[in-house]
């Protein structure tokens, strides 16, 4: 029998944030997408992290792209292992329109770093 332990909003939410557009789980920790973020300019993107401790999540980070404008949509993919994370944004323009890209991030305790892009 499944049973819901939790249901998960972003902190900062608004209209059109696509929260939870990508998930991954590693172990206690939960990558969380938002690719209609705009914290960075429309559409810029990013990425929750969330912790549990026993039955209850708790906000770890908001991770945005160093480099974010809008329509990157940062955060359209997420795969997390243990502390390495890594975030695609299919609209990052660096090699042309679109062209996308990926960004690596690890954890050192309770903070996330971006290591390459």
């Amino acid at each position: 029998t499944w049973s819901q332990e939790a249901k998960l909003t972003a902190s900062d939410g608004v209209a059109h944030d696509r929260f939870g557009c990508s998930v991954s789980l590693s172990g206690d920790t939960l990558a969380l997408g938002a690719s209609g973020d705009d914290d960075k300019g429309s559409g810029s993107g990013s990425v929750y992290m969330y912790t549990r401790s026993e039955s209850t999540w708790s906000q770890e980070a908001k991770l945005t792209a160093s480099d974010g404008v809008a329509h990157d949509r940062f955060g359209c993919s997420v795969s997390l292992s243990g502390d390495t994370l890594a975030l695609g944004a299919s609209g990052d323009d660096d090699k042309g329109s679109g062209s996308g890209s990926v960004y690596m991030y690890t954890r050192s305790e309770s903070t996330w770093s971006q290591e390459a892009k």
